[in-house]
């Protein structure tokens, strides 16, 4: 279940009465994964999923969130950004946790102020279960990147999580893929 685009009343804001029978039905017929992001429906995302899912049992569910990348700059802390998080979404932990829209200049920004380093640790605390990445840019962006594969397979993951959406020719992003599989293997 995304929760980028929720619902919304005529002065713009999350319908959250809407938001919670489209969950309560989504639950009822299966559906166990709800993804949202810092940054989604104005901030609001996080919030009203957060509210909405509450009244079920935290183990009936997999919530999944992300970094807010957009608001890394030399003052960014990345513990007080996450615990916000935890608080906004109103839960302990998170099922899923993805490093946002990775690309050059991004990978940059969460290198210079250990965005990586810090998750992990969150993870060792229970507060992360799965960690990934979702990544927008070229195979050859990828390929060049090599902090990320050496922290992936210093970390033993069981769980990387990468949407890749890459802008060469298919020939080239399937030899870019091989390789950077290859590179991350732990």
């Amino acid at each position: 279940f995304g929760a980028m685009r929720l619902p919304t009343l005529p002065d713009g804001s999350v319908d959250e009465a809407q938001t919670a029978q489209m969950v309560e039905y989504a639950i009822s017929h299966g559906v166990n994964y709800f993804d949202t992001a810092y940054m989604y429906m104005g901030g609001e995302s996080e919030r009203v999923m957060g509210r909405v899912l509450k009244k079920y049992p935290r183990d009936s569910f997999y919530l999944a969130t992300k970094t807010p990348g957009h608001l890394i700059n030399p003052d960014y802390d990345p513990v007080e950004a996450f615990e916000r998080q935890l608080r906004r979404c109103e839960t302990d932990y998170f099922d899923f946790y993805l490093m946002h829209a990775q690309n050059h200049d991004n990978f940059v920004k969460f290198k210079e102020c250990r965005a990586y380093e810090q998750a992990l640790e969150f993870k060792k605390e229970g507060k992360i279960h799965h960690f990934g990445i979702s990544f927008h840019d070229t195979a050859d962006v990828l390929c060049s990147t090599r902090y990320l594969p050496n922290i992936l397979r210093s970390n033993s993951f069981r769980y990387s999580s990468t949407t890749l959406i890459l802008t060469t020719p298919r020939s080239s992003r399937a030899a870019a893929m091989r390789s950077a599989a290859s590179t991350a293997s732990p």
